[in-house]
């Protein structure tokens, strides 16, 4: 009964946006604007893979289940992002991970499209060699950066969740290096190797994505954080008004589990290194998605 009402408002929505006044003519259904990262492997923006990551081909069949909608894609740094969603644009996006912060100017889909393995504490081995603290699992990155010299390299605006960004942007935020919101992961990963800081943050699959597509970069230890042990959720959501608001409900009357979100889960998970497909396994088992 829920979803049927869902459906409802979000044919009310929809249908309330394409009415046109003037001359009594229907205006063209309204043009939902998809904001895309330069995220590989989630979404590829250019060269022979373009449009075909991950979350490329989730965005064209979520899509086609949005008829009701004209679509277009387009890339947008972190940065444009956000100021386009506070600027209440009709924009959406597959790439914003949902805190407090954002939801003040955006929607959120009332459930998650999918599920990805949390951040991880991104070294180099000779770094966990020489220093113990780095040598048990897991680590807690307070009392790792309170109690050592090592130093935290991070993009600005980026988020990993709402307990590690209040953390990081507090507490250990004299020992954290931030950088430009537009530097890309290769360029970070190239500081880190000349010595810029000793550790960053991010996920396994986008950094064995770049090793195995730039053989100059060397290979790195992904460390569990005891700070971030549980699956993200990932959301569709979009900037707030009129449109948004039609998308939301027309995304959250879909069914859940569509094949493309199982498709998606599967071709995630294989595409993982080992011992990281490993944990994501067990964290989906203590989520009791099996």
């Amino acid at each position: 009964m829920a979803d049927m009402f869902l459906s409802f408002r979000a044919s009310c929505l929809a249908a309330l946006l394409w009415i046109g006044l003037a001359g009594g003519a229907l205006a063209d259904p309204p043009l939902v604007r998809w904001l895309v990262l330069d995220f590989p492997p989630y979404h590829m923006v250019a060269g022979t893979q373009q449009e075909l990551g991950l979350r490329d081909k989730y965005l064209r069949a979520l899509q086609s289940d949005l008829p009701q909608f004209r679509h277009s894609t387009e890339f947008a740094s972190v940065a444009r992002m956000s100021g386009l969603m506070q600027a209440a644009e009709p924009v959406c996006t597959l790439s914003q991970l949902k805190t407090p912060e954002r939801e003040a100017y955006a929607l959120f889909a009332r459930r998650p499209y999918g599920h990805q393995l949390p951040v991880r504490l991104i070294t180099h081995p000779h770094t966990v060699a020489r220093n113990i603290a780095l040598q048990q699992e897991p680590v807690s990155l307070r009392r790792l950066l309170t109690s050592t010299s090592l130093t935290l390299g991070l993009v600005e605006k980026r988020r990993f969740g709402t307990a590690l960004d209040e953390l990081l942007e507090n507490e250990l935020s004299k020992q954290v290096v931030r950088f430009s919101s537009d530097t890309l992961l290769p360029a970070q990963i190239k500081l880190m190797e000349h010595g810029r800081f000793d550790l960053t943050l991010g996920y396994a699959l986008e950094v064995e994505w770049l090793r195995q597509h730039d053989p100059k970069v060397k290979p790195v230890v992904y460390l569990p954080l005891a700070e971030s042990d549980v699956l993200i959720p990932v959301y569709v959501s979009c900037a707030r008004g009129e449109t948004g608001e039609a998308v939301m409900a027309a995304v959250n009357a879909l069914p859940p589990n569509s094949v493309a979100q199982q498709t998606l889960k599967r071709e995630y998970e294989a595409m993982l290194p080992k011992p990281e497909r490993s944990r994501y396994r067990k964290l989906v088992e203590r989520l009791g998605d099996n």
